[in-house]
């Protein structure tokens, strides 16, 4: 483990272009997935590490310039040196898979980005304001054979992505147009073993928010903006929640049966995935998992979505 290149990204000169500090300890049983998380959180930086396409280069931190010698990726993977290491996370630095392409053929500059030597320090009010401004959200949407739904949910999105919100589908080997429906109004596709569990965590790994939404391709969004969004989650005390749900169609027992979710999650703590579930990307990452249910956990007061539903 002390040879391990991540170890660059625990580090902390108390620089501004420094990586950030770990909010936690360093533990020898968790040491591993702490470091990967490390890695992936500096990595997925933009101040730091991006791609210009007019230019064909790629940007990262002056690290990778100055230890070199220390950047390979995992064993039995090649090449053995930086571009070896950056094709490794690939997903965390945002390249395409043409991006990836011209990288390992070598038609890709790496270039450094500036190294901010000012000392990392700020107010308690300049704290808090940067923490409001700075918080951002992946919502992500497990997918399978969902080409009817897909359309509408994914361009309702689209303003937020505008706004900066990342939007991940992760399929779980859709048979129909899913994927190619997908491509132009979503930032990333994954494509994994069948199982909603298993697609939320492969998505989850690599989403780049402080904040991951796991939406259902049947569902819509209330119209708000993502600056409301955030802010809502920002103000929020709670570490996860849900949305309070409403399903579309004239039944009565459609409504019912809405009535009857919202009530059960309110007084147990107990939502599902039809509901919106949103929780804190480092409370994820802590708990390395995406069970079915969320069980025992306290929710936010915030805007309802609407589900599908049969008239």
């Amino acid at each position: 483990m002390l040879m391990d290149p991540r170890i660059h990204f625990a580090v902390n000169c108390a620089s501004v272009g420094c990586p950030a500090l770990r909010g936690e300890p360093f533990l020898a049983p968790r040491l591993g997935t702490q470091l990967e998380d490390q890695t992936i959180r500096f990595l997925n930086d933009r101040n730091r590490n991006y791609y210009d396409g007019e230019s064909e280069r790629l940007f990262v931190s002056p690290l990778f310039d100055w230890y070199g010698g220390d950047f390979k990726p995992p064993k039995n993977q090649s090449p053995r040196n930086v571009i070896g290491f950056l094709l490794h996370y690939a997903a965390a630095l945002g390249l395409s898979g043409d991006q990836q392409k011209r990288l390992a053929e070598g038609k890709v500059t790496i270039d450094y980005s500036n190294y901010d030597w000012r000392l990392n320090a700020v107010t308690d009010a300049q704290a808090l304001k940067r923490k409001r401004m700075s918080q951002s959200l992946s919502i992500i949407i497990p997918v399978l054979n969902e080409a009817e739904a897909l359309p509408s949910l994914l361009e309702s999105l689209q303003p937020l992505r505008a706004a900066g919100v990342e939007v991940i589908v992760s399929d779980g080997g859709s048979s129909d147009d899913s994927r190619a429906i997908a491509d132009p109004l979503t930032d990333l596709i994954l494509e994994g073993e069948i199982g909603r569990s298993a697609q939320m965590n492969a998505a989850a790994k690599v989403a780049r928010g402080d904040w991951l939404l796991f939406l259902h391709a049947d569902s819509v969004l209330p119209a708000i903006s993502a600056q409301t969004f955030i802010q809502s989650l920002v103000g929020c005390q709670a570490p996860w929640g849900w949305f309070r749900v409403l399903i579309a169609g004239r039944h009565p027992g459609l409504l019912l049966t809405a009535w009857l979710m919202n009530r059960r999650s309110k007084w147990t703590s107990i939502a599902t995935g039809d509901q919106g579930l949103f929780v804190r990307n480092s409370l994820f990452r802590s708990c390395e998992r995406v069970s079915r249910t969320i069980v025992n956990g306290r929710y936010c007061a915030v805007p309802a979505t609407q589900t599908a539903g049969s008239a």
